[in-house]
């Protein structure tokens, strides 16, 4: 089967969408922010990019996405600037699929450091609805209607291919359009 990307967008450090994201190569200026591993002072600080989502805004009321992490905004941000025009019929039969390498990995984290620090009573049942990977997609699929399969695929540096390969297997199942 062949399969051809009919459209893509991305959020990054610079904003939301491509012309944000090529802007900022053609500046070759990245803004800088370093991150801190906790309880490790010998690990110096290291650079890293955090998204953007201040386009949030034009898509979202503040409320809706307050109990909403980094890893969800980010995915409901991309799945809006992508199905925003279309149709409900169009987004019915529609497949949605995230591939991340790393999930809400800081969700997790933050998850992890507060059963450390104050044992199993001090689990945020919150923050651990975040850490499953599936979250972000359920919120992108609640949101915007979409009713044909959802999946969250997690492999590391090959979740984008595993995506690609599950996209083709629905395709030609008939599974959504």
């Amino acid at each position: 089967m062949i399969m051809t990307l009919r459209d893509w967008t991305t959020v990054n450090a610079w904003g939301l969408g491509r012309d944000a994201l090529a802007g900022a190569l053609e500046k070759r200026v990245p803004p800088p922010a370093s991150l801190e591993i906790r309880g490790m002072p010998s690990v110096p600080p290291f650079p890293y990019l955090k998204a953007d989502l201040s386009a949030a805004k034009d898509y979202f009321p503040p409320r809706s996405l307050r109990r909403v992490d980094t890893f969800g905004k980010v995915a409901l941000l991309l799945a809006a600037a992508l199905v925003k025009e279309k149709p409900a019929e169009e987004r019915e039969a529609m497949g949605l699929i995230v591939a991340t390498g790393f999930g809400s990995f800081s969700t997790n984290m933050e998850f992890i450091d507060t059963v450390f620090e104050g044992g199993h009573a001090a689990a945020s049942p919150m923050i651990f609805s975040s850490t499953v990977h599936n979250s972000a997609m359920a919120a992108c699929a609640i949101h915007f209607g979409i009713r044909g399969p959802s999946v969250t695929v997690s492999m590391f540096e090959d979740s984008f291919p595993g995506a690609l390969l599950l996209a083709e297997m629905w395709l030609a199942r008939g599974a959504c359009r």
